[in-house]
């Protein structure tokens, strides 16, 4: 996807940055407890993350930088093909935002942490999205990157039929992500996760 904001809007801004086909924006949970989140995919130490409510909330809640990244198997957890964790609890400093109302809302909804995708006070995430072309899976997330109301980023989650080599004996869980871009500006998936618990 390769845009980028329109103008330069008045006061303090965090620019839009228009994916290229060849990166993918990755997501976190951020806890209620502590300055942590759960991420699908290893984070990079240093990698910027933007913090968004997912219950409908308009605008950036916090930019955030990660400090320390570790493997999570929350409850046995759930594993890649290779056997490695899929999930990884991230450590965060603030480098902009109020983290007191990160946590004030990650305590009564869901915060999102989005990585690769950095967005401005536009941004707003919508409810009661479907996967585009019939595709199979439930939207978890979707995200307005600009504000016209339109989804820019989706997410889905479904229980596929990928049954080969470690999957064999287990019914694994998919997880695709769109990306609005090329020259129709269609929502196509971009990147697929799948997973099973761990051994």
């Amino acid at each position: 996807m390769t845009a980028s904001a329109q103008g330069e809007p008045t006061g303090r801004v965090v620019r839009v940055e228009r994916m290229r086909d060849a990166t993918v924006p990755r997501m976190c949970v951020v806890m209620p407890s502590d300055s942590a989140a759960l991420c699908v995919g290893e984070p990079e130490l240093n990698e910027r993350m933007t913090l968004v409510d997912s219950n409908g909330g308009r605008g950036v809640l916090a930019e955030v930088r990660i400090t320390k990244v570790a493997e999570e198997r929350l409850g046995g957890g759930f594993c890649a093909a290779n056997g490695r964790s899929a999930l990884y609890r991230a450590s965060y400093e603030r480098l902009a935002g109020d983290l007191r109302r990160v946590q004030g809302r990650a305590s009564s909804g869901v915060v999102i942490g989005i990585r690769g995708m950095r967005l401005d006070a536009r941004a707003q995430t919508l409810k009661d999205q479907v996967v585009p072309g019939g595709e199979p899976g439930d939207v978890g997330f979707a995200l307005d990157v600009d504000g016209d109301g339109v989804a820019d980023l989706l997410v889905a989650q479904y229980t596929c039929d990928r049954m080969s080599g470690s999957f064999s004996n287990e019914r694994p869980t998919c997880i695709d992500t769109y990306l609005r871009q090329g020259r129709r500006q269609r929502l196509e998936r971009v990147h697929q996760d799948v997973f099973r618990p761990c051994k």
